[in-house]
């Protein structure tokens, strides 16, 4: 991200975008199965690349205006969050192969 700004003089919202499709999408591939038994230590490693990249997007600013300003959450909220759909989801479908598996 670093390059993209200095060599292509990407904007905030280039950059954004460019943080979503490349970097939170790989961060959040199968949470559903894996968030849940995370740690605290490797949830803050994730949470220092968010942190990272929305510097890079607005170096001026802290990281709880950054998250205002480009209208996220702290990445730990958003794995919950996605979990938190995925399952209800599932507990509303009972044909879903897992739904018979699953405590609510």
């Amino acid at each position: 991200m670093r390059k993209l700004r200095a060599i292509s003089g990407y904007d905030v919202q280039g950059l954004k975008t460019f943080y979503f499709s490349n970097i939170r999408s790989v961060i959040s591939y199968a949470a559903q199965a894996w968030f849940s038994l995370l740690g605290e230590h490797n949830r803050e490693r994730l949470e220092r690349i968010q942190r990272s990249c929305t510097k890079i997007m607005l170096p001026e600013s802290e990281y709880p205006d950054r998250l205002a300003i480009l209208n996220m959450t702290v990445l730990s909220e958003f794995l919950f969050e996605l979990s938190r759909s995925y399952f209800n989801k599932m507990r509303q479908d009972e044909r879903h192969p897992l739904f018979d598996r699953l405590v609510f």
